[in-house]
């Protein structure tokens, strides 16, 4: 029954129909299909980039100095 109530629907609105030499669906274009329907190839905009990386660097000298409000912890 879903076959034949959703498939027809999907096939109106773009999705690949079966292809008789392979008797099946072309895959890549299901997959095209569904990023499309639901929006997944949508919206992805490249960023530029923010600036030099530089990844042998830190912030800070790795050693936090916790504080409360009692006061300084005991070392």
């Amino acid at each position: 029954m879903w076959i034949k109530a959703v498939i027809p629907q999907l096939e109106r609105k773009g999705f690949p129909r079966i292809d008789p030499l392979h008797d099946g669906r072309p895959v890549p274009l299901v997959m095209r299909f569904y990023d499309a329907y639901f929006g997944i190839a949508a919206g992805f905009h490249v960023a530029a980039p923010d600036g030099e990386e530089r990844l042998g660097t830190w912030k800070g000298d790795g050693k936090k100095k916790l504080k409360s409000k009692w006061g300084d912890p005991e070392p």
